[in-house]
């Protein structure tokens, strides 16, 4: 089976680099972005499979990424995991038309991995 592709985005970067190392061990293939600005970016030479944000970055913050790439036809159907310490987000969201599942910081890496392979459809 090839390497789901996903897209963490978060501007702490120990969380970048604790759940980005912790997928790749379990054989994720992880690109990275500080902020949904960047995060934009990386959608020009990598297609992720899964998308891993927080709400709450500099420059364009989760909520703007996702309703930026609900515009695109190649993205608009990619699930998303918000990762947030966001108080009054406690469970899924909506954004257009498009279901978010929410998980609070903090989080233990196995309840992240249970929502990517669910989103993976693993």
């Amino acid at each position: 089976m090839n390497a789901k592709r996903i897209l963490l985005a978060d501007d702490n970067e120990s969380v970048r680099k604790s759940v980005g190392f912790y997928l790749k061990a379990k054989n994720f293939e992880v690109e990275y972005a500080r902020d949904g600005e960047e995060a934009l970016q990386r959608l020009d030479t990598f297609r992720p499979e899964i998308i891993i944000l927080d709400i709450k970055m500099p420059k364009m913050n989760g909520i703007a990424f996702i309703k930026e790439i609900q515009e695109r036809e190649d993205m608009k159907d990619v699930p998303i995991i918000v990762i947030t310490a966001v108080t009054n987000l406690n469970s899924d969201i909506e954004i257009g038309d498009k279901k978010i599942k929410v998980v609070q910081k903090p989080f233990s890496l196995d309840q992240l991995l249970k929502e990517v392979y669910y989103a993976a459809n693993c």
